[in-house]
């Protein structure tokens, strides 16, 4: 009876020695998606022009001015250098942020308040190259400190 137990699992044991997954590789891809050939952070690098929209935390005013956003490549995959600029609000901030595939766009977030831009940050790139983000900072101005909600909207104007 132990031989037999015995051969029983040896047999078990040998069979899944030559059980496979099957062949799914990325082709030279960095990305699941094989129509991806380029990891996220080159693919979506670029200059984002559009408007930003500030709304002080409590109040009901909006200020709107032109401004980028600009999506630099790193030496790390998955991650980005973000620049986000608006002379007339005063802003001028760039921070590092995971990037990667979503749909047929982008996904990016940096959720560590301490990073360069001051504050946590998420936005999307969507598949006709439109930026959108967002971000509340406080800013201080003379002895008082404001809280604004920052929305920035914009399209790809270079690569």
């Amino acid at each position: 009876m132990k031989k037999i137990l015995y051969f029983i699992m040896v047999f078990f044991a040998l069979s899944f020695t030559f059980v496979a997954c099957s062949d799914d590789d990325d082709s030279g891809t960095t990305s699941r998606n094989s129509s991806h050939s380029t990891t996220p952070e080159i693919a979506a690098a670029g200059t984002y022009s559009g408007t930003y929209t500030r709304v002080e935390v409590g109040e009901t005013d909006t200020t709107s001015a032109s401004g980028t956003v600009i999506v630099a490549a790193t030496d790390s995959a998955y991650c980005a250098d973000i620049t986000f600029t608006c002379s007339d609000m005063s802003l001028d901030a760039t921070s590092v942020a995971n990037i990667t595939y979503a749909n047929d766009g982008f996904m990016f977030s940096n959720n560590v308040s301490s990073n360069g831009l001051g504050t946590a940050f998420s936005g999307k790139i969507d598949e006709s190259k439109t930026l959108t983000t967002e971000f509340t900072i406080t800013q201080r101005s003379g002895r008082v400190s404001h809280q604004y909600s920052y929305v920035f909207t914009g399209t790809l104007i270079s690569e």
